[in-house]
């Protein structure tokens, strides 16, 4: 799963954070060739709960995000969850596997 910020770092550069549109789009332009569908991303408050109410499918993927504390959350509820920049390699091995 990829939380809506991630679509926001794709999509909007913001000077002294490039790294997040450069993570972003690099992970964003692996998916055509994968099995990894999108659906619109709803930018929402409820949006962190219903991610964390529902695990990431198919094993061994996770959440990929750039808010830490989301981060936190997610792991703390069980479930694997990626931050965009300082875990990119990891993303791609796991997006091309």
């Amino acid at each position: 799963m990829t939380d809506a910020s991630v679509f926001i770092d794709y999509l909007i550069r913001i000077k002294g954070l490039e790294e997040r549109n450069i993570a972003a789009a690099r992970v964003l332009n692996l998916v055509p060739g994968t099995h990894v569908k999108i659906f619109e991303p709803f930018i929402l408050e409820i949006e962190l709960y219903g991610v964390l109410m529902t695990p990431p499918r198919p094993k061994g993927r996770g959440l990929y995000l750039c808010d830490k504390i989301m981060i936190y959350n997610a792991q703390k509820a069980g479930l694997k969850a990626y931050h965009l920049v300082e875990d990119i390699n990891k993303i791609i091995d796991l997006l091309k596997s």
